[in-house]
């Protein structure tokens, strides 16, 4: 009688947010199974007891290798500072440069940053860079993966410094023998977070703009790079959505007015701005309401100053409050987000009229839904303070650079302009409709519903 076969056993390290949002996905993990492929998530400590289970799947606990030395670990860590550079041409990094600069008076100072500032401009000075970073992690015996086999790793990201976590598992793998799929999780990820940390053999990307990305930024050869769309946009068309007037209702808002929704950030002064601004704009449109959407991070939620503004509004005629947080209303407040609330989200996205937001990436994500967006992109004006903010050179960044060259998004600088903004947006939804398709087409790829299984065929060797 012979033996079953054994299946294929795809591991799915789940090191960081990044990876449990876009890799942790039961419509992704379906379409894997289905393919009878069996899948072993590899879920960090601290991480084993917040995730739900997908059925059918295995989980292992990983723990992270520990760099041994002092001297290994500032070599690590001048290796990624120099790979966090790259690109020189890069508007944001010209900044780094300068304000680095500045801040070492001495000529020495001066001419190491200068002689950093040209090594990264060089692809194979970077390559060298994460080469010694690679004879370091392969030195290092794991604890944690010889129990097991795999016949292939699928990890988030390429090793950027900004995002490193998928270094030591991938250089684990190679070390093993064990090929290695990558997945870009973010549009920016390969251009605005620094130069790769590992070889590449096969990597899977959203759309044109990351296949160039990969290409022409990280040198990677261009029949290494699979374009399959956005696995976490990619179903967007077919989710199940709640019915409009049942959407607003349940939210004490009505389903015939104009909707205004404001993504914020980590700043605590956006969220009392729109406010404000929102007050002044009902004077002269009668029929609109705001929806406030709070960005998942516990120190900006557990400010005193948010905590009185969710207080104060959610029984505010016209204003609904929406925490990207899922366990904040549960009153589990310092419990992990792993995944953000995303159901709600798209259903805010589908029936906003107008999004306001501080250059983020919901941006692209309500441009798929064909939203006005707009760019709040101006602090409060404090004497005795910093006399500018810290994170005013922060749109110089090349993948904000890009999606501003679209002409899809407007950037607001004093309160008079994001106003007019609204008005104008409110009254025009349509304008700049073909520049929000193209940066979709060139940012997402396709958005037909089928990147996991363009994902599931790369993995296993069908394209």
């Amino acid at each position: 009688m012979s033996e079953p076969q054994k299946k294929f056993r795809l591991g799915i390290p789940l090191l960081g947010k990044g990876a449990t949002t876009h890799l942790h996905r039961k419509m992704l993990i379906q379409a894997i199974q289905k393919k009878g492929v069996e899948v072993c998530f590899l879920v960090r400590e601290d991480y084993a007891d917040l995730l739900e289970p997908i059925p059918g799947c295995h989980y292992i606990t990983y723990h992270p290798p520990e760099v041994s030395g002092r001297i290994s670990q500032k070599i690590l860590d001048f290796c990624q500072s120099m790979r966090r550079l790259y690109p020189r041409k890069d508007l944001f990094r010209k900044w780094q440069y300068r304000t680095l600069s500045k801040s070492n008076p001495s000529l020495l100072g001066k001419l190491f940053h200068g002689f950093q500032h040209r090594m990264a401009g060089s692809k194979q000075i970077m390559k060298f860079f994460g080469f010694i970073e690679g004879l370091i992690y392969r030195s290092i015996e794991s604890k944690t993966h010889d129990s097991f086999l795999l016949d292939q790793l699928l990890v988030l990201g390429v090793g950027s410094p900004i995002d490193s976590l998928s270094l030591p598992i991938t250089w684990w793998g190679l070390k093993k023998g064990i090929p290695v799929v990558h997945f870009v999780g973010n549009y920016d990820s390969l251009s605005s977070n620094g130069f790769r940390g590992h070889p590449i053999k096969k990597v899977l990307v959203w759309g044109p703009n990351m296949l160039r990305d990969a290409r022409d930024l990280h040198g990677i050869p261009e029949e290494r790079i699979q374009v399959i769309g956005s696995i976490r946009y990619n179903d967007l068309d077919s989710r199940k959505k709640q019915p409009r007037e049942e959407f607003f209702k349940q939210r004490g808002l009505k389903a015939t007015a104009k909707t205004l929704t404001f993504a914020g950030f980590f700043f605590e002064f956006h969220y009392f701005e729109i406010i404000s601004v929102f007050k002044q704009l009902k004077k002269t449109i009668e029929n609109l309401q705001l929806i406030l959407r709070i960005y998942p991070n516990k120190r900006l939620l557990r400010s005193p100053f948010m905590e009185l503004l969710i207080e104060h509004t959610e029984n505010m005629k016209d204003i609904y409050i929406s925490l990207a947080d899922p366990f904040y209303r549960k009153g589990e407040k310092d419990r992990v987000v792993l995944q953000i609330e995303e159901e709600e989200l798209w259903d805010i996205l589908n029936y906003s009229d107008v999004l306001v937001n501080v250059f983020s990436t919901i941006a692209v994500e309500a441009s798929i839904f064909d939203k006005p967006v707009i760019n709040m992109w101006y602090f409060q004006k404090t004497r005795g303070l910093l006399k500018e903010p810290v994170y005013l050179d922060y749109p110089l960044q090349w993948h904000l650079q890009r999606l501003m060259s679209y002409g899809a998004i407007k950037t607001a600088v004093n309160q008079e302009e994001l106003m007019n903004l609204i008005r104008d947006a409110l009254l025009n939804p349509p304008a700049c409709r073909e520049e929000r398709k193209k940066m979709v087409e060139e940012e997402c790829g396709l958005l037909d519903g089928q990147a996991a299984e363009r994902l599931v065929a790369c993995c296993l060797g069908q394209t």
